[in-house]
């Protein structure tokens, strides 16, 4: 169950980093 919720939570970090990733090369 700890492992399940620390998955979940790398999953959402990495689509936070697909999805601000344009942003950021946009901006730098």
């Amino acid at each position: 169950m700890f492992s399940n919720f620390l998955s979940d939570h790398h999953d959402i970090t990495l689509n936070k980093i697909i999805c601000f990733a344009p942003i950021y090369l946009f901006l730098f």
